[in-house]
């Protein structure tokens, strides 16, 4: 299954700036669903492409980094971002199990969202040698 994300927002109602300066971490969470197109959003900003450049740099462009989302109560997505898509890799309820492999931190089971950065150690090592 397939999920096609929104169209990135190039600019922003506060700065970068100000983002970062209102930060903070909170852990008590709302039991709602997260808009698609917030989701849509941080995942341009983390992975996404605009027309030929990835929105994050990557050491010899070969962008060794996927993410993955975990939506409560639905699944674990891959994010396509030649496609702009979510692609459904294991449908189920992971929350439970990724609060334990976390150490667990129980309040990553509450959110309906995560996002999971991981990387593919062989684009590198194809790249650059295995060690």
């Amino acid at each position: 299954m397939e999920i096609k994300l929104s169209k990135a927002k190039y600019k922003g109602s506060i700065s970068l700036e100000e983002c970062i300066f209102k930060r903070i971490s909170n852990r008590n969470f709302k039991d709602e669903e997260i808009d698609i197109e917030k989701i849509s959003q941080l995942l341009w900003a983390g992975q996404g492409k605009n027309i030929y450049l990835r929105t994050v740099p990557s050491a010899g462009a070969i962008y060794p980094l996927e993410l993955f989302v975990i939506l409560k109560n639905k699944g674990i997505y891959h994010y396509n971002n030649n496609k702009n898509s979510l692609d459904l890799k294991m449908e189920g309820n992971f929350a439970e199990k990724l609060a334990e492999i976390s150490w667990n931190q129980v309040f990553i089971s509450k959110v309906p969202l995560n996002i999971v950065i991981c990387a593919d150690f062989s684009k590198i090592q194809n790249r650059y040698g295995p060690e």
